[in-house]
């Protein structure tokens, strides 16, 4: 069932993608604005529906049986907030700091994949907003 959500949130991004790139169809911002807002509520819908199954109409089968052999958790919530908090923290710098390096690298080009295949540089869009 996850599967099935995963592959229908895959379709749902590429679908408005495709309607701006396909050379026969012609598409305005504002349908294609609403062609998003459509695939989002159809989304949600879907959802809502996968978790009243799980939840509510099948609890019974993913509920666990054995109560009394529940595992214990091998980290406290304090323990588990403290490793968010230091990982959210290293995402973002680390969010921060890549772009620049890459950005240069954008710019300038590496001289030896130059050499070896004569190609111009990534684009720097691609990579960073930042010219």
């Amino acid at each position: 069932m996850s599967n099935s959500l995963l592959f229908l949130a895959v379709i749902a991004l590429v679908l408005p993608l495709a309607a701006t790139r396909l050379p026969d169809i012609d598409i305005s911002d504002s349908k294609l604005l609403i062609f998003s807002r459509v695939i989002a509520i159809v989304l949600i819908i879907a959802y809502a529906a996968y978790l009243y199954f799980q939840l509510i109409s099948h609890h019974d089968v993913f509920a666990s049986v054995d109560d009394e052999d529940a595992e214990q958790p091998a980290l406290t919530i304090t323990a588990e907030v403290g490793i968010l908090f230091a990982l959210s923290i290293i995402v973002s710098l680390a969010s921060e700091c890549v772009p620049g390096r890459v950005g240069g690298v954008c710019t300038r080009g590496l001289p030896a994949l130059a050499q070896l295949a004569s190609q111009p540089p990534l684009l720097q869009p691609f990579v960073s907003p930042d010219p």
